[in-house]
C-alpha cells in the first residue's frame, strides 16, 4: 500500500460518538498518512454514525428491482440517496472505514449504508458462478474498535463481515487495523499499537 498514492479517498465513519471516538481517531490517522504522501488528495467524508441512513423499505426494494427505463419519478427519488452513496464509492481509490463494534457486529447505521450500496448492476452483478463485485481495483482500510472483544476472535463479527462485504462488491485489497479490548485497562497501549499498524501500511 505504501507505493500506492490515491487521488480520491472516501472515509466512512460509523461511530455514534462525535467526541472520544476511537474509530474516528484511527480513520483520521489513516487519512493523515495519505496526506503526507499527497497533500492534494480529494477527501470525501460520509458520516453514517452522526447522520444515520434509513434502511431499505418495501418501496425502496420495489424501486431497486424496477428496470431503470421503467422507474417513475417517485421511484427515482427513493433511490436517489443510494445513487449518491454508490457514486462516492465508484469515485474512491481508497475507502477508509471506521467500524466500532456494537454487540459483536457493525453499527445499524453502517449496515443500512451497505444495504443501500449493494445493488445488482451497480456494485455487483450476478453471473453463472455467482455474484461478482464490480468495484475492482480499489483498496479498503478497515479500522475496528471494541470494548472487550478480541480482534478476529470467533465472536468478532465486525472483521469477518467487513472483509466479506468489501469482497462482495469487488474490493479485495483490504487492510484491517484493530484497536480491540479498549475497556480492559490497556487503552493507551492498544491505541498506540493500532497507530503503529497504520504507520506500517505506509512504510
Amino acid at each position: 500500500m505504501s507505493s500506492f498514492i490515491p487521488t480520491n479517498i472516501l472515509v466512512i465513519n460509523s461511530s455514534c460518538r462525535k467526541e472520544k471516538s476511537h474509530s474516528r481517531q484511527l480513520t483520521d490517522q489513516v487519512v493523515q498518512q495519505y496526506l503526507i504522501k499527497n497533500p492534494n488528495i480529494n477527501i470525501t467524508i460520509r458520516d453514517v454514525g452522526l447522520l444515520p441512513i434509513s434502511p431499505p423499505n418495501e418501496e425502496w426494494i420495489t424501486a431497486n428491482l424496477t428496470p431503470i427505463e421503467n422507474l417513475t419519478e417517485d421511484q427515482q427519488k427513493i433511490l436517489e440517496q443510494s445513487d449518491v452513496l454508490i457514486s462516492e464509492l465508484k469515485r474512491a481509490d481508497v475507502v477508509v472505514f471506521g467500524c466500532p463494534m456494537y454487540n459483536f457486529s457493525i453499527s445499524a447505521s453502517l449496515k443500512a449504508y451497505f444495504d443501500l450500496c449493494c445493488r445488482s448492476g451497480h456494485t455487483f452483478t450476478y453471473t453463472e458462478k455467482g455474484p461478482q463485485g464490480l468495484l475492482v481495483g480499489k483498496k479498503a482500510v478497515i479500522c475496528t474498535t471494541s470494548a472487550g472483544v478480541p480482534s478476529e476472535s470467533e465472536v468478532d463479527f465486525v472483521s469477518s463481515y467487513m472483509k466479506q462485504i468489501c469482497n462482495f462488491i469487488g474490493i479485495t485489497d483490504c487492510a484491517l487495523i484493530h484497536a480491540n479490548g479498549l475497556m480492559t485497562g490497556n487503552e493507551t497501549e492498544i491505541i498506540k499499537n493500532a497507530n503503529k499498524e497504520i504507520s506500517t501500511l505506509f512504510e
